[in-house]
Parts: structure tokens; sequence; C-alpha cells
């Protein structure tokens, strides 16, 4: 496929594809989830997922077309605040916020894992088990901190990413972040597919775990005085967990 037929195919495909992964998804499981809360009757002690079912299975298509257009609507005004929302998620918060004592905790982690990959000093031969030890904490070190401390971020995604920057295009002697603007529109179909679709993967993650943080503080407000069923917000507290450490993956 030439470059110019790729082209063509991008205002068709890609958009698209990527606004329902990265914006879309996201925003409508968290809107249901919370719908079914209030069909549920929260905010209330009496919640019956017996009564969310009837309501939902009661909807005219005119109403889960309004649904479906609001969540549209919301996915769409927040598409902007993507570059946000990893930015948040790398720790681009003030000191204020503990991104300070945050800092201190990943440099320490970073000390540990620097140790665990040095050789041992000491007379005597090396065994090949400490050389393997050794060999498997550097990459880890590699693929999970920037070299220089002054570029340690206060998450471990952040982390992450500023490691690729740091580490990207190193022995050229470029600046991943000059250069790649450059290099991107004349990559090949198939490496661009894969950068696209990492890329779109990282997004979806990102998102889906700050409006899962999101939703489960809206249910944890609704089910407050809702006894065990509180624990539904625990829910979306795990999805949120998850998101991220595939955002970090």
């Amino acid at each position: 496929m030439s470059a110019g037929t790729s082209l063509l195919r991008l205002p068709a495909e890609g958009p698209a594809t990527r606004f329902f992964a990265v914006a879309y998804l996201p925003t409508y499981i968290g809107a249901l989830f919370v719908l079914l809360l209030v069909w549920a009757g929260a905010p209330g002690g009496d919640v019956s997922l017996r009564r969310a079912w009837r309501t939902a299975t009661g909807l005219s298509a005119g109403e889960a077309l309004w649904i479906a257009l609001a969540v549209t609507v919301a996915a769409t005004v927040f598409q902007p605040f993507q570059q946000a929302v990893v930015r948040l998620l790398e720790g681009g918060w003030p000191d204020a916020l503990g991104a300070g004592a945050a800092r201190r905790l990943q440099r320490g982690r970073k000390a540990r894992l620097e140790a665990k990959a040095a050789l041992p000093t000491g007379p005597g031969d090396v065994s090949p088990e400490e050389v393997q030890r050794a060999g498997a904490a550097a990459a880890r070190l590699r693929r999970r901190y920037p070299l220089p401390d002054h570029l340690l971020r206060p998450t471990a995604l952040g982390n992450v990413l500023a490691a690729v920057r740091d580490s990207a295009a190193r022995e050229q002697g470029w600046d991943v972040a000059v250069a790649w603007p450059w290099l991107y529109p004349v990559l090949g179909d198939r490496t661009r597919a894969v950068v696209d679709d990492c890329r779109d993967s990282l997004d979806a993650a990102a998102r889906l775990c700050v409006t899962s943080g999101i939703t489960a503080l809206v249910s944890a407000g609704l089910l407050i005085r809702s006894g065990w069923w509180l624990l539904l917000a625990l829910v979306s507290a795990a999805v949120a967990a998850l998101a991220y450490h595939g955002a970090v993956q």
C-alpha cells in the first residue's frame, strides 16, 4: 500500500477508531455504571439491582438515543484534554499536592534497583546466577527509570515515559522530542500501524484509569448511606488500578 493511500485512509478509519477506543468507550462505561446505581435507587439506603434491571430494560428507543447522544457529547467535549490526562498520570501536579514526596519515593525505588543491578565488587568469582540477576535488574532499570535523577517523575508511568524520552536515539545524538515530529510522517505503513496502536492503547488505558477513578468517587458518594453496597465503588477503583498498570506496561 502506498503512502498516499495510507494518508487517504486516515480520515476514514484512524480518527473514528481512536475516538471510540480512547474517548467514547471509557466515558460510556463510567456513565453506564453511575446510571445503573441511580436506577437501582442510589442515593439512599434501598438499593436493588433488580430495580436497575427493570429500569434499563424498560427504556424506550428515544431515551436510549438521548443517553447515547449525551455520552457522545461528553466524550467529544473532553477529548481535547487527553494530553492533560496523560500528564496527570505522569505526575504533573505541584509539590504542594505531594509531588515532591512521591518523587523521593521513586528515587528510593530506583536506588534499590540500581543496587540489584550492580555486580559484587568483593574478592571471588561472580556466579552466573548473580550475573543473570544483575542483568535482569539492569534491563528493568533501563525500562522503568531515566538515567539522570533530575528527570525522575512522581509516578511509575511518568518514569517509564521519561526513560523512553531519555534513551531513545541517545546513541545517534538526537533529541527525540525534536526529531520525532519529522520522523513520524515518513514511517512505513507497518511501523506507523504499530506506533499508532501503542499510542492508542496508552491513551485508552490512561483515559479509562481517570474515568474509572472519577466513577469510583461518584459511586462512593451515591452509596455512602447504602451499607455494604458501598463496596461497589471498589469495582471502579479496581478497574482504575488495572488500567493504570496497563498504561505502564
